[in-house]
């Protein structure tokens, strides 16, 4: 009996090292794989160093041009400009004015390398600005300026006299390809007045050059820059690139993602970025791009094959090692017996292998569960200051297997509206679980989060670095956004003072605490934090009726409306109350929040209009944003009225066909019918159809009188088929309508 069980032991003990061995076949197979594949995914390695160059060139000049922008707008603040436009306005200004104005503005482009010429134009002045210098306004002054080419001073003063409110992006043509790209701004600057003049910024072209030539590859690709419409605004050609622009299919390339594009027979390495302003492209050649790979698809190769043979070394030693299990398990079977108490005899090793494993994988649950528990508990016990010293928390924390460690800590409350804790309690739990599970996710920077309560939840963060705040606001505020669009839950985040230890923790959640219920008194759905929470009742103006009104006004397309509702915001925040910079921001992002859902809630599509209120600096660039879509709105609104309009009256006239012959019929039971009280179907009723209920049934009573007349029916028959108690009064009303008895009109069609 031994030597058969020896002999089973050793079968067994082989089909586990053949086990083990049939692993490495999958890894034989990517090698063959690797080797085809290599190519493809290296490439990918230098297509990702293209995207990443090509990014950080995009943000680059972006930033140059915001930069532009940004300067535009600092100097159409300065109180001297101010005074000069003023004199300009009245005619008084004299070159020794202007002189003595450009003589004490700096020299931008030795501060920021971003910034090229520097022009000021004045509506009605006899002047012109060029960084230092002044000249008449004239052809003759603006030649020597040397600014823009074939463009004249008066076509140069047309197009500036219009209104650039948004720090509005320029171009003018130099060549087809090359186009000279300037920021305007006019002036005065976040007035909704009479522009008095405009600010114009050339970027200094040779520094967009220089970083668009950095995404070549041995002096070979093209480079383009194009404007939200698709057309070519630059190009840039490495020395040794023999492709010219018009050889580029520009519809297949603005179509395309990032990837290959063949051109004149050969392949290109496509690369793209989308940017606020511009879109940048790189094509360079797949050949050179590829060339850039080396040797590196033969190592890694090399590399597969030392793996196999470690891996074989490995599951010999494993096999050795685990063979011992095989021994164990056979005596411990005897001949192969019962196992695991399931009646069934003859048992193998492998059949045995499931309820062992099984019974592994439900202590495993269980310890997890447990360990689950143990954390929430712990984290929940520091949160609300249930610990004495920083020991205890130590303790706690490495037996529940906790990570909280930092150079400071902050933490954070998530507290749900009043409209969610109106839900009935047997739905707290699958909530407060959705809310746990969602947040967690949402956070990508370290944190502890457990639930306090059915409707608060409390998160810590352990912060290594320094000026944290501004990162933890951020990743609040798109959590708080992320749970208004996707779980339509509402909520506010309060966020305690930086403390030092884990035992302060606690000090730090309750000053958490205290921010949501200021922010909940005030209605602020935005994160705020300790350190910026007003010292004293400061609030702001836009409370829940501008709110609506501020809906309502967009969807109906009002522009008078909106005019008056951001005037009144305005003065309110900035002139009456005049807000500190904080409440500005709290302000602006509920203001820019609300016209965000109102424009989603259309049916039609205004992703571009809120991209350009997403990227609006204050509420006058709002109010331009919204004042150009509002006639699209508008018109699309009436249209839906008179849609609608027609739908009522349609099963209106469907339900009176049905009903008319009921000689009860009268406003209040087809009210009933209908679906709607009877003072409001009357006024409805007046509006649609322009009569009154009564005179339209007994118009659409009379018209089918006058059909049944004609089939000569009795007076007395039809009376009552269209509804009428009598034909005495079925007569007086035919008469009131058609103007002669109904005995006359039967004569008469009989007579026909």
């Amino acid at each position: 009996m031994s030597k058969y069980i020896t002999g089973k032991v050793n079968h067994l003990s082989m089909n586990l090292l053949v086990s083990y061995l049939s692993i490495l076949i999958a890894p034989f197979i990517a090698i063959i794989l690797i080797y085809f594949a290599s190519t493809d995914l290296l490439l990918k390695v230098q297509k990702e160093k293209m995207n990443t160059t090509l990014n950080t060139t995009a943000l680059e000049i972006t930033r140059g041009y915001i930069e532009a922008g940004n300067l535009a707008t600092y100097i159409s603040n300065m109180k001297e400009l101010k005074t000069l436009s003023t004199k300009v306005k009245n005619k008084k200004a004299q070159y020794y004015d202007m002189y003595m104005f450009s003589s004490a503005l700096p020299d931008y482009s030795a501060i920021n390398a971003v910034i090229g010429d520097v022009y000021i134009f004045f509506k009605d002045g006899s002047w012109i600005m060029k960084n230092k210098s002044v000249v008449p306004a004239d052809n003759r002054a603006y030649e020597s300026l040397g600014s823009f080419n074939e463009v004249t001073y008066e076509e140069l003063a047309l197009q500036f006299s219009d209104t650039f409110y948004n720090k509005t992006f320029l171009e003018f043509d130099e060549g087809k390809y090359n186009n000279k790209m300037v920021v305007a701004q006019s002036f005065p600057y976040g007035s909704f007045g009479e522009v008095e003049g405009t600010i114009v910024i050339a970027i200094n072209e040779e520094l967009i050059h220089e970083k668009l030539k950095t995404n070549f590859m041995q002096e070979e690709g093209i480079a383009l820059v194009m404007n939200r419409d698709g057309l070519v605004r630059k190009a840039m050609y490495g020395a040794n690139t023999n492709l010219d622009i018009k050889d580029i299919p520009l519809p297949k390339l603005i179509a395309k993602e990032d990837g290959i594009i063949k051109i004149k027979g050969e392949k290109y390495i496509l690369s793209k970025v989308k940017e606020s302003i511009f879109t940048y492209v790189v094509l360079i050649p797949k050949s050179i791009v590829f060339g850039q790979v080396g040797f590196m698809k033969y190592l890694i190769i090399a590399l597969c094959v030392v793996s196999i043979f470690a891996g074989f070394l490995t599951c010999i030693a494993l096999w050795r090692k685990r063979r011992s299990v095989v021994v164990a398990f056979g005596e411990y079977q005897g001949k192969f017996g019962k196992a695991a108490g399931d009646g069934k005899t003859g048992m193998s090793f492998w059949e045995g292998i499931p309820f062992i494993l099984e019974s592994a994988a439900n202590l495993q649950t269980t310890i997890l569960l447990q360990r689950n528990f143990m954390k929430t508990a712990v984290i929940r016990k520091i949160i609300l200051g249930g610990y004495l010293t920083e020991e205890e928390i130590r303790q706690d924390m490495k037996t529940a297997d906790i990570y909280l460690s930092g150079k400071c800590y902050y933490a954070a409350v998530i507290m749900l509206n009043h409209s969610v804790m109106n839900v009935e309690y047997g739905n707290w739990n699958e909530i407060s679980l959705s809310m746990i599970n969602f947040v967690r996710n949402q956070i990508s920077i370290p944190h502890q989060f457990c639930n306090i309560d059915y409707y608060t939840f409390a998160i810590i963060f352990p912060i290594d670095g320094d000026n944290m705040l501004p990162v933890i606001r951020d990743v609040l505020a798109e959590v708080e956004i992320n749970l208004s669009n996707e779980k339509h839950l509402e909520t506010y985040i309060g966020i305690g003072k930086e403390v030092s230890t884990t035992l302060e923790i606690a000090k730090s959640f309750e000053d958490a605490l205290e921010v949501c219920e200021y922010i909940r008194f005030h209605d602020i759905r935005m994160p705020l934090s300790k350190e910026e929470m007003p010292k004293n009742t400061e609030t702001f103006f836009f409370p829940v009726e501008t709110e609506l009104h501020l809906v309502k006004t967009i969807k109906q397309g009002n522009q008078e409306e909106l005019k008056d509702l951001f005037q009144m915001i305005q003065y309110e925040n900035f002139t009456y109350r005049n807000l500190s910079l904080i409440m500005i921001n709290y302000l602006m992002e509920l203001v820019r929040g609300t016209v965000i859902r109102a424009l989603r809630e259309e049916e039609c599509d205004y992703q571009k209009v809120i991209d350009g209120i997403t990227e609006a600096n204050n509420l006058e660039d709002i109010y331009y944003v919204l004042i150009e879509v509002l006639p699209c709105i508008k018109n699309r609104q009436k249209q839906k009225e008179t849609k609608e309009a027609e739908e009522k009256k349609e099963k209106i006239r469907a339900l009176v066909e049905e009903m008319y012959t009921n000689a009860e019929l009268n406003l209040a039971s087809f009210a009933e019918s209908y679906g709607m009280t009877e003072n409001k179907l009357y006024k409805e009723f007046k509006i649609l159809f322009g009569v009154s209920f009564s005179e339209y049934l007994e118009n659409e009573r009379i018209k089918k009188a006058c059909e049944l007349l004609r089939q000569n029916i009795t007076i007395k028959d039809v009376a009552e088929m269209v509804g009428y108690s009598s034909d005495f009064s079925f007569r007086r009303a035919f008469k009131r309508v058609m103007g002669l008895p109904p005995s006359y009109y039967a004569d008469g069609m009989s007579e026909q």
